[in-house]
């Protein structure tokens, strides 16, 4: 994807999987992510706004340095997935599973993860 949104909005509109893509430093603003899957992509020094992932499966993804402001991720599913020096402060992510998943170096604060699944997973600072 490289600084280029035209993979991820075909995803979108056709209900297909991402995969294999890397977005650098874009602003990603109210799209809806939960039609979709997203496997090896990589976001580095993105920002998210009022985007909705409800629903969706995350599977070998990377967020470093990322901002998520108003997203929403409930019932998500996250393998082998990376937050790193990331912000979702007041993101909800309840009834999501976990599944060796971090949340490295980040601001998760009033972040909500009720009823989730965590196995092999953790938050660290």
């Amino acid at each position: 994807m490289q600084n280029n949104m035209d993979d991820l909005y075909r995803a979108i509109a056709e209900d297909e999987i991402l995969s294999r893509k890397q977005s650098l430093g874009e602003v990603i603003e109210s799209l809806d992510f939960a039609r979709i899957d997203l496997e090896e992509v990589s976001f580095s020094g993105c920002r998210f706004i009022a985007c909705d992932f409800n629903g969706c499966a995350f599977k070998q993804v990377r967020f470093e340095q990322c901002d998520f402001l108003n997203c929403r991720w409930k019932n998500g599913y996250f393998r082998d997935v990376l937050f790193l020096e990331s912000k979702a402060d007041g993101n909800d992510f309840s009834h999501s599973s976990f599944l060796r998943t971090g949340y490295q170096m980040g601001s998760y604060h009033y972040a909500n993860f009720s009823m989730a699944h965590w196995d092999q997973s953790s938050i660290t600072d």
